[in-house]
């Protein structure tokens, strides 16, 4: 399969998007003090990852921006 030079660029921004907003999630997580455990934690993260994935992809906006309404900017 062959990938041409925009489409690997908007594959490389949304994994950079994906990745920072997944950092943020996991500071806003670790900062509320829930006293999870590993396996609790993991599940939230991904969770609140998913969801906000979904609503971008419903709404057609960047996943940055719904983290950045969901979490302040």
């Amino acid at each position: 399969m062959r990938i041409n030079k925009s489409r690997l660029k908007q594959i490389v921004k949304e994994e950079t998007e994906e990745r920072l907003v997944f950092n943020e999630i996991k500071q806003v997580i670790g900062e509320m003090n829930l006293n999870l455990t590993e396996e609790q934690r993991l599940i939230l993260e991904k969770t609140v990852l998913d969801q906000i994935k979904s609503a971008a992809s419903r709404y057609a906006i960047p996943i940055w921006a719904v983290a950045a309404l969901g979490f302040g900017s």
